[in-house]
């Protein structure tokens, strides 16, 4: 497990109680991860929107030069982007929104299809909510039509809390005084959150991730709608591609050649990795 972090203030935090606690032993690596990312973003620093303060660009040496490897994720999805930070120190480069939308991928395909159109047509564009998320973290994703980004989907939804994935601990006092934890989430049904010691002006505009995350990848109930997560990134796919498409894109068919001979036991890549210097060091997530 490594951590993943958008500061250098709790990477530093992280290695000195490691050094100071566990003989001078540091985690294996850690993910640095640009607010451009998809899915749930670290809060900016000055609580409001992000800035250059959150950049990546702004901490990022700061953290390689603690000595652990780092992965950077949010900011790099090209040949070029993804050469200039291992150039940089990186150790490697987290790659999720051009996979996500990659043949192969998970997302359900009339999904898939339905962003790469619209993409091509020039009409989408990725949004940070801080409201969205049921854990009060920013969240990124994707409007589009049937999708409970649309306020007519949202309000037809019945609410319902069957996964509790995204649940947490409150507590309350009772009457008599004393105090009860209870395990909460402002996406749950009103009148069970309220029972539950939640208030009703936390629960505007959540969205229950669970359920929607299971039917963006074609899972769970028939009936509930899905919602749609990319990296700022993921607006700039305008075609079908398959995975290996997107690895060459990166780094080249002579790549994807030798990877395919080593699979199938024809050659030593130990030999060619010398001319693939980064080659290794990229995850799809």
């Amino acid at each position: 497990m490594m951590p993943i972090l958008s500061n250098f203030a709790f990477p530093k935090r992280i290695i000195d109680i490691w050094n100071r606690e566990y003989n001078g032993a540091a985690p294996y690596a850690i993910i640095l991860e640009n607010h451009e990312a998809g899915g749930h973003n670290a809060p900016p620093r000055n609580r409001v929107s992000f800035g250059s303060q959150d950049d990546l660009e702004t901490y990022f040496e700061k953290v390689r030069d603690l000595g652990v490897r780092v992965y950077v994720a949010g900011d790099g999805s090209t040949k070029e982007e993804v050469a200039n930070w291992i150039e940089r120190g990186a150790y490697g480069v987290q790659i999720g929104s051009r996979f996500a939308l990659c043949n192969e991928s998970g997302m359900r395909k009339d999904l898939r299809e339905d962003v790469i159109e619209l993409n091509a047509e020039k009409t989408t564009a990725v949004v940070t909510s801080n409201r969205l998320s049921p854990t009060g973290y920013p969240f990124k994703h994707l409007p589009m039509a049937g999708t409970l980004s649309e306020q007519e989907v949202y309000d037809n939804r019945k609410r319902i809390c069957n996964k509790g994935y995204l649940l947490q601990s409150h507590f309350a006092t009772q009457e008599d005084g004393t105090t009860k934890e209870t395990y909460i989430c402002p996406a749950m049904p009103e009148k069970q959150y309220q029972k539950l010691g939640g208030t009703l002006d936390d629960m505007s505009e959540r969205v229950c991730l669970c359920n929607a995350l299971f039917a963006t990848a074609g899972f769970g109930e028939a009936n509930e709608p899905a919602l749609v997560t990319l990296g700022k990134v993921g607006v700039t796919v305008t075609r079908k591609q398959s995975a290996r498409e997107v690895i060459a894109d990166i780094f080249g068919e002579d790549y994807i050649v030798a990877m395919e001979r080593k699979l199938s036991g024809e050659v030593n890549f130990a030999r060619l990795t010398p001319a693939l210097p980064f080659a290794k060091r990229v995850a799809a997530v």
